[in-house]
């Protein structure tokens, strides 16, 4: 459910982005506004490397959650 809807947000961020960079032809756009969509366009594919490394785990058979599991059952034998 997380990957769709970041799939959905991705899909309004670059028609969001498409309509700026159409823009830049008829209106010039400050420097600062620029910098912003350059900034966000780095940070957004970052979400896609998570769900990456997530597909591959579950791709090899590495449960998350049972390891999460393990992780407090340790915790809780050395209390």
């Amino acid at each position: 459910t997380f990957l769709l809807i970041y799939y959905v947000l991705l899909f309004v961020f670059l028609i969001i982005y498409n309509s700026a960079m159409v823009s830049l032809d008829e209106v010039s756009m400050t420097n600062q506004a620029l910098r912003a969509y350059r900034d966000v366009s780095f940070l957004v594919p970052l979400g896609q490397y998570y769900f990456i490394v997530v597909a591959i785990l579950r791709g090899i058979g590495f449960n998350i959650k049972q390891f999460n599991f393990i992780i407090k059952n340790m915790i809780c034998q050395k209390i």
